[in-house]
């Protein structure tokens, strides 16, 4: 599902409102998991990512020891944010700030295409010739099914 995630924080420091609404917006597929299992409860360490539609690549940085809150328009999820800041086979280095997310649900008719009633687009087919009727496939010798 598609969430609008508002990032209140920039390297540990809050944000003011402005700079929230302006910079902090970003769309994507909101995952919150649980990223090291322990069975006392609440002793897990949960991860919460935001996902570009491939479901592969980050569209901002994970929080890590991920806590979420409900609020009223939707939740509130805060943690460590993990930026990387070099790569090498061996040697990963990231930056850890405190970080929280608002996260609200997009309303489900905004990214869902509008269809038609099945019946009518399929009416609309015959009348364009996409689909054949009924007439034609019986006018057809079908050898194949005869047997």
């Amino acid at each position: 599902m598609d969430w609008v995630v508002y990032r209140t924080r920039h390297e540990g420091e809050k944000l003011p409102s402005k700079e929230l609404v302006l910079y902090g917006r970003r769309v994507g597929n909101l995952v919150y998991r649980e990223r090291l299992h322990d069975p006392r409860p609440g002793r897990s360490i949960w991860l919460a990512v935001l996902l570009r539609p491939d479901g592969d690549t980050y569209v901002i940085p994970p929080l890590d020891r991920a806590r979420i809150r409900r609020v009223k328009d939707g939740v509130l999820i805060s943690g460590l944010e993990v930026v990387a800041r070099r790569r090498a086979m061996k040697n990963i280095k990231s930056d850890r700030y405190p970080q929280t997310w608002w996260c609200v649900p997009l309303p489900w008719d905004r990214h869902q295409p509008t269809t038609p009633d099945p019946v009518v687009a399929r009416a609309e087919a015959r009348r364009r010739g996409e689909i054949p009727g009924l007439e034609a496939f019986q006018n057809e010798e079908h050898d194949d099914l005869a047997a």
